[in-house]
């Protein structure tokens, strides 16, 4: 079980200074949905984390679980649910799937990776799988192309158990780059083959290893579709002792969520935003991102005539919506419609209908 650490000016604990560098890591926030079915490579699912997928055969459905009491007795009523719906019981070399997690640069300082002052990082999870024996988990560092694999053991398979593995520190080359970019990314390989294998790096840092994610004694997770794997509390902090998992409200995990993914989805056809219009054809909607995101988003919809122009005893459907001189701050949304607007009155954006989606993307 994890623990507080208690230092000699106080108590360092996460639930009071908050030092987990995992984003939802109890899985509650599912802006995209709660069910993936068949995840291509790079695909986001629950908010933040993501799946790696290069070359596979096995498919699988990813779902947020709300219903199982897999963890409740540890403190979570959600987890995510990975099931096997093709099973691959042969592992190519170029295989690799695998449940992936990554951190901005800027997040990774206190960390001193690659500094003669680095420290260890401790990953901390809860965990469900179908088998027993020895699992990998592997810490990348993407800005010098470094990866640590750490080997865990399941005691039991069909059992949540409380794992924890401490990376050790790298205290020679260059420091991860203090930027919003990529810097260091978890995975979970759930099937690897042999371009993905390295012994080397097991339990330390290996200059050739690359995206290297599994040791010879990882195991095929997806060799079966009665395999289901189950994980939750997951976190992530500087040091070697995995102390007590971080919770937070849904408003505040949604929040730190947002910098990075936020959707609106529509439940009636109510307005969303109030703009004036330029001419005959485009209405324009000025757009605050709050809180910022971490780079100017890219915009999806899920169908552009999914939206009115609403006016003063009328209506108009858009025809197209678009975003111009986007930043992380804010945005213009652009909304054009057939005819029948007069340049210079105030309007609002609307969803048509409910179950329709607008969406603003700034994922690393």
């Amino acid at each position: 079980m994890a623990v507080t650490k208690v230092t000699r000016d106080g108590i360092n604990s996460p639930a009071l200074i908050g030092n987990n560098l995992i984003i939802n890591g109890e899985m509650k926030v599912a802006q995209r949905g709660v069910s993936f079915a068949a995840p291509a490579d790079a695909a986001y699912l629950l908010d933040r984390f993501s799946w790696k997928n290069y070359v596979t055969t096995p498919v699988v459905t990813i779902t947020q679980d709300k219903t199982s009491d897999i963890f409740t007795a540890h403190g979570f009523d959600t987890c995510m649910k990975i099931d096997v719906t093709t099973a691959d019981g042969t592992v190519d070399s170029a295989n690799m799937t695998g449940l992936m997690y990554t951190m901005e640069g800027q997040d990774l300082q206190h960390w001193k990776h690659g500094s003669a002052n680095s420290e260890s990082l401790t990953l901390s999870f809860w965990f469900r799988s179908p088998k027993s024996g020895t699992h990998c988990v592997a810490l990348h560092d993407i800005d010098h192309n470094m990866a640590n694999i750490m080997e865990f053991e399941v005691a039991v398979a069909d059992t949540a158990e409380f794992i924890s593995v401490t990376f050790v520190p790298k205290t020679s080359g260059t420091v991860i780059a203090n930027d919003t970019s990529q810097g260091a990314r978890i995975v979970w390989p759930m099937i690897a083959g042999s371009s993905y294998l390295h012994d080397d790096n097991v339990g330390g840092w290996a200059g050739d290893a690359g995206e290297k994610y599994i040791s010879s004694n990882g195991q095929n997770l997806l060799d079966n579709t009665a395999n289901n794997i189950y994980i939750t509390g997951v976190q992530l902090e500087v040091g070697s002792i995995a102390t007590d998992f971080a919770h937070e409200s849904y408003g505040t995990t949604l929040a730190k969520c947002q910098r990075y993914f936020r959707r609106l989805l529509s439940t009636t056809n109510t307005p969303i935003y109030t703009g004036y219009t330029g001419s005959t054809t485009v209405a324009y909607f000025p757009v605050g991102f709050d809180p910022v995101m971490r780079a100017a988003p890219t915009f999806a919809v899920s169908n552009v005539a999914a939206f009115t122009v609403d006016m003063v005893g009328a209506s108009r459907d858009t025809t197209n919506l678009a975003i111009i001189k986007a930043t992380n701050w804010g945005a213009r949304l652009d909304a054009t419609v057939a005819s029948g607007l007069t340049a210079g009155q105030g309007v609002h954006l609307s969803f048509d209908a409910s179950g329709k989606t607008l969406s603003y993307s700034a994922e690393l």
